[in-house]
């Protein structure tokens, strides 16, 4: 809830960036591998299905939210935020939380001009 917050907060405040570097190419995280892995020791098959889909379905809006923000993005953050991405446990959660943290952060040290509504 609070890594929403915080990119919440970055699309509320009226934030620039200072540098205007062109951002990064997006990441393709295999989320619906990880949803797999998740939930593959669920005992009840149709239960594992359905909050198979339920993490997919999350991702996605997690996906979605980062897309809409990209341009936010450094190049350092997804380089710094891609080594929490292990094979089989990518997720779209924990970059959203890392990006948002790295968005904040150029916040406070000036790099952006952030600003409340």
């Amino acid at each position: 809830m609070m890594v929403a917050s915080a990119l919440a907060v970055a699309v509320i405040a009226g934030i620039s960036n200072a540098a205007a570097a062109e951002a990064p190419p997006f990441p393709e995280l295999d989320t619906l591998l990880s949803c797999r892995n998740l939930t593959s020791k669920m005992l009840v098959k149709s239960e594992q299905a359905r909050e198979t889909a339920k993490c997919v379905y999350s991702e996605g809006i997690a996906r979605g939210q980062l897309q809409n923000h990209w341009d936010l993005v450094t190049p350092d953050a997804v380089k710094n935020c891609m080594k929490y991405q292990e094979p089989g446990r990518q997720s779209y959660f924990i970059f959203r939380g890392c990006v948002s943290y790295a968005i904040g952060f150029e916040c406070i040290k000036g790099a952006y001009r952030c600003t409340t509504k």
